[in-house]
């Protein structure tokens, strides 16, 4: 049908064209030249037009054409990656679709892996070469090292042992205290792993020629509450509990602690307390923090007191008893009759709603609600538990408390956990900014300087040319002088001259009149002798 349109398109050009040829001969006798030009140059105009018309259709079509290809191969493409990504249509994920994988992919990366620990490591050439013993930790998946796979990543902590005066049984437990790092497997043996560096947080001129005590980890070690259980089945005594948590894992000195030594920084000790604090307090009723406190504060091992003020609202968890029945929603409506758009918009929406309900079908229950009966106990948030809040549509929802369902029975402190992956991602690319805002700055303060060297020399150079402009000015200054006193002299007999003339013209005005009076006499006098004579 287009290339129809084109036809006639053509068609009607071509005979326009011979009408306009017939036309302009029929018309050239009677027509005035103007006329004639005029006309031909409309003629050009739409002739011009046309073939503009005609090469924009045939680019426009093609396109259209090419554009019904591209539409069916992105619909071909669509359903291939929705087939990929969700599987088969049904309630939950197809086993091997991607989002199951990466579920799948997730929780594994949740364990801590293998762990190799006691190892010695050694830079060489930039790499980091470790000494591993013949058999990976207890905590290790696998009884040997030898699985592990070229390229693979590598988390390195350096180790150290605890020195406790207080309970010598802590001796020689070996702690992470310094993350080096994460790294790259080169090549691994039964012994030896040479490991790249990929993302370090060291400086390597400060570890040159040195033989650390590491620990590799498989996978990054996750934060969790339960940090410190372990350690402390060896003793709960707070004292204790800090010198399992050394202060330098962060970096901090004992001076600093201590009011009584020069170097004791009162902003900076209360700091690193409270870095402690997180960590030593985490999992404990508020009662059992003030007692901690207060058996700190008596051995003068404390600073603050007023650790459980600080508390923030997310970091109070309630422990509570249901005084009543009482239901709880916990899934999100689902927003559609098919079974499969709860676990579409899970991926479009992320796993919970803005009302923190479960979206995806694998985190939601089989009942839309949640029923605890009288006296069951439960942990909650404060927010949820005490204080209320106002939901993303702004209507205010009351505690638990304040409708009279729940009675408190315990606070519990749990600290913020850490994202170290991520973490430690954002500091090295925080450090990399500022490694690129050094280097502009440097590059900038370079600038200035040359710059400022030619402000100097431009302002020598001035200097020069003001001294040798201020002798100019004084010489100038002296001609002025000079043509003034020249200027006032001449003024002078210029004065004088003008009085001269003045007189002069005052006395030639006196003969002119004596001239004109002369005259007239005369006239008349002859005039007189003339009517005498023809008188007589």
């Amino acid at each position: 049908m287009e290339d129809l349109f084109r036809w006639l398109m053509l068609g009607g050009f071509v005979l326009g064209t011979i009408f306009f040829i017939v036309l302009l001969v029929l018309s050239a006798k009677s027509w005035r030249v103007l006329h004639i030009l005029a006309m031909l140059f409309v003629f050009s105009c739409a002739a011009t037009f046309g073939v503009f018309f005609a090469m924009t259709t045939k680019t426009y079509t093609a396109w259209k054409e090419t554009d019904v290809v591209n539409q069916k191969k992105v619909e071909t493409a669509r359903a291939e990656m929705e087939d990929l990504l969700y599987g088969e249509d049904g309630a939950e994920f197809a086993p091997d679709s991607l989002v199951a994988l990466k579920g799948q992919l997730n929780r594994e990366i949740i364990g801590r892996g293998r762990v190799w620990r006691n190892a010695t490591a050694v830079l060489q050439d930039g790499n980091l070469v470790a000494q591993i013993p013949p058999s990976p930790d207890a905590e290790a998946d696998q009884a040997s090292p030898t699985v592990i796979d070229p390229e693979s990543p590598m988390f390195v902590f350096l180790e150290t042992a605890i020195q406790s005066a207080s309970n010598p049984s802590l001796d020689g437990v070996m702690v992470p205290v310094t993350y080096l790092g994460e790294f790259v497997v080169e090549s691994a043996t039964q012994t030896q792993v040479v490991l790249r560096p990929t993302l370090v947080f060291y400086d390597p001129a400060a570890y040159a020629g040195q033989q650390w005590t590491v620990v590799l980890y498989e996978k990054m070690p996750g934060d969790t509450h339960d940090l410190l259980i372990q350690a402390e089945t060896i003793s709960d005594d707070p004292i204790q509990t800090r010198e399992i948590l050394q202060k330098e894992i962060f970096n901090i000195s004992d001076d600093l602690f201590n009011p009584d030594d020069p170097n004791f920084d009162l902003e900076v000790a209360t700091k690193a307390e409270a870095l402690l604090d997180q960590y030593q307090f985490d999992g404990k009723t508020l009662g059992e923090i003030d007692d901690i406190i207060e058996q700190l504060a008596d051995a003068k091992g404390r600073i603050n007191t007023d650790f459980v003020e600080t508390i923030e609202p997310n970091e109070e968890w309630l422990l509570v008893k249901f005084l009543k029945d009482h239901s709880v929603e916990v899934n999100a409506p689902n927003s559609g009759d098919d079974a499969t758009d709860v676990r579409r918009t899970a991926v479009q929406r992320g796993f919970y709603d803005n009302k923190g309900l479960a979206i995806s079908a694998d985190l939601r229950l089989e009942e839309d609600n949640v029923t605890f009966a009288k006296d069951d106990t439960v942990l909650v948030d404060r927010l949820t538990g005490e204080d209320g809040y106002v939901d993303p549509d702004g209507i205010r929802i009351n505690s638990l408390v304040e409708d009279e369902i729940v009675q408190i029975e315990e606070r519990y402190f749990f600290r913020t956990l850490n994202d170290y992956p991520l973490l430690f991602r954002e500091l090295n690319i925080a450090g990399y900014q500022l490694d690129k805002m050094l280097e502009e700055e440097r590059r900038q303060t370079a600038t200035m300087e040359v710059a400022l060297k030619k402000a100097d020399a431009q302002i020598t150079k001035g200097e020069e040319e003001q001294l040798q402009l201020n002798a100019d000015i004084e010489n100038l200054q002296n001609d002025v002088d000079v043509a003034q006193a020249h200027l006032d002299k001449l003024a002078s007999l210029l004065m004088a001259r003008q009085q001269k003339i003045n007189a002069l013209f005052v006395q030639t005005q006196a003969m002119a009149q004596r001239k004109a009076d002369l005259e007239s006499g005369l006239v008349k006098e002859i005039d007189d002798r003339t009517e005498d004579a023809i008188q007589n």
